[in-house]
């Protein structure tokens, strides 16, 4: 790419980390390794007005680590410089920016354009990993930059030769995976796993669900034998599995305090009180890699697999009315503090897939009618609705102006819940009155506007659409 961000865009599962882990082995590889620094999300706190700022502290954690009580650490500045000097400029990969402090995602197009001068101004360039969600914050902001100073490039399931290269290094037998996971590569990732550790293999035909479910459970049960292998009680057997089950309870637990303000981290607190040091059971949840550290807290290792395990637990018909029928029904912008955010979708998708599973299409299909119904209720986005994040953020400080922002955000809710449910189900036959009553709101719009070329929100289904 040309310019000095890189967005590798991708939804929780597509392989976005493992991206960023093959640019920084090919720089790793030659004679003279180009120098890379890997930062995650969970690095960028409160305050901070550039990268700068996280690559500042990064450099100095090093600087203790390679040189305790020694000199104080090279400044970023001092590092891009040097690396400017040798031929191979310094290259900034951070994954997950999503992870960031809550404040600072508050002013994140701020600290966007300040990063954006920061890397100009030292030759340093930039890979970002996020959700397609987040991304469009990203371009909003740097649109206030000079032109192309950032370029995304979009990745989503393995190409089928790529999908039957992985699938034999996994050896996973082909038909074995539904076409909807034979290409997807954090489902053959858990299966090939789940695989390993089953005395004769899976059988059958898993879906996506039956995989993380058996993902959890492997991982419950090698938590608890970790936890009698370190000194817990002599237990053995049918004990050892209750132990698992009783490592389950807690994972769901964690999942669903997930939910919270900490906006999918579990805070240090709540990880101790769950998963206890004193009785070996911290650890051996850190060394199986069920949670990851993460900043101040601690997350879930895989994104996509804790959307679906916080699913579960989040109330759905309260954050369908939270985000977006209140704002039908003339309730008010409410708590101006509490608004989720876009990246945050994950878990509510889940949720309304979990009800369409347990529940039948017929409670899906009313809570997507509903959701087609809001669409139209909430009223054509006003021109230029796209407003920067910067300005949506301090509008959010004033309850008038503020409104026609959250506004903005309700049809986002209701535009995109809509796609990524109706894109995901296995059978979108079943949800026909849903989808007719979204297409005639369709119809209605473009009928009204004397053509398709404004559709405003409803531009989400456009003909790409229903030929999936």
């Amino acid at each position: 790419f040309t310019g000095l961000i890189l967005g590798v865009v991708g939804d929780p599962g597509s392989g976005r980390t493992t991206e960023l882990g093959a640019l920084a082995a090919r720089r790793a590889k030659g004679a003279e390794p180009a120098p890379t620094l890997w930062l995650r999300g969970a690095d960028l706190r409160a305050g901070d007005a550039s990268l700068a700022d996280a690559v500042a502290r990064t450099l100095q954690q090093a600087g203790r680590i390679v040189a305790p009580g020694g000199k104080e650490a090279a400044t970023p500045e001092q590092v891009a410089r040097l690396a400017a000097d040798a031929g191979q400029p310094l290259f900034v990969l951070l994954d997950g920016p999503e992870e960031m402090e809550p404040a600072l995602a508050r002013h994140l197009a701020d600290w966007v354009v300040g990063t954006a001068g920061w890397l100009h101004a030292q030759g340093v360039r930039m890979a970002v990993a996020c959700r397609p969600e987040h991304w469009e914050q990203w371009e909003q902001a740097v649109a206030l930059c000079p032109e192309g100073m950032a370029s995304g490039v979009r990745i989503g399931d393995l190409s089928a030769a790529e999908a039957a290269q992985a699938r034999r290094m996994y050896a996973i037998p082909d038909g074995t995976l539904a076409s909807a996971d034979a290409a997807h590569p954090l489902a053959l990732r858990l299966f090939a796993e789940v695989r390993e550790a089953l005395p004769g293999g899976a059988e059958g035909c898993p879906s996506r669900e039956e995989i993380f479910t058996a993902h959890l459970d492997l991982m419950c049960l090698r938590i608890a034998v970790r936890i009698v292998a370190a000194g817990g009680p002599e237990l053995r057997g049918s004990a050892v599995r209750r132990l698992a089950a009783r490592v389950s309870g807690q994972v769901h637990e964690a999942a669903r305090r997930c939910l919270g303000p900490g906006e999918g981290e579990l805070d240090r607190e709540a990880f101790e009180e769950l998963f206890p040091w004193r009785t070996g059971w911290a650890p051996a949840v850190l060394t199986e890699g069920l949670l990851t550290p993460a900043g101040t807290g601690y997350r879930f290792a895989h994104e996509e697999f804790a959307d679906w395990l916080q699913g579960e637990h989040l109330d759905v018909d309260g954050a369908l009315r939270t985000l977006v029928h209140r704002w039908c029904e003339g309730e008010g912008p409410g708590d101006p503090t509490v608004r989720l955010p876009r990246h945050r979708i994950g878990p509510v998708v889940q949720a309304l897939l979990l009800l369409g599973r347990q529940r039948g299409p017929a409670e899906l299909g009313s809570r997507l009618r509903e959701l087609a119904d809001a669409l139209d209720r909430l009223g054509p986005e006003p021109p230029g609705a796209r407003v920067p994040q910067a300005r949506r953020e301090a509008d959010a400080d004033e309850p008038a102006a503020g409104t026609g922002a959250a506004l903005d955000d309700a049809r986002w809710w209701a535009s995109h819940l809509l796609a990524e449910v109706l894109l995901r189900v296995p059978d979108a036959e079943s949800l026909r009155g849903a989808l007719c009553r979204l297409a005639d709101r369709i119809v209605q719009r473009s009928v009204r506007d004397e053509g398709p070329q404004h559709l405003g929100v409803y531009a989400l289904f456009g003909p790409w659409f229903w030929e999936r």
